[in-house]
């Protein structure tokens, strides 16, 4: 992975440093934004060893950005940013 002033950015679940991001799929960086992976609730329910703060685009059954709370998975609250 890379490494910078913030850790180290491993992708497909490489082990990492504290603070590091793990990425258990495709993650894409552009001049247009980054794109999280995208998954099906059933897919991320099968995620194992699941890092507090960890996101994921659910795909599925309410479609949403969620985030890792160390128990349970929560959707962000969608709110307009005029």
């Amino acid at each position: 992975g890379a490494t910078n002033e913030h850790g180290t950015l491993n992708l497909y679940g490489a082990v990492n440093a504290p603070g590091a991001v793990t990425v258990g799929g495709p993650l894409t960086i552009s001049g247009n934004g980054l794109i999280l992976p995208n998954m099906t609730k059933a897919a991320r329910n099968s995620l194992a060893g699941v890092t507090v703060g960890s996101i994921v685009y659910q795909t599925d059954n309410n479609p949403g950005l969620r985030y890792f709370d160390g128990t349970n998975w929560n959707k962000f609250i969608p709110f307009n940013d005029p």
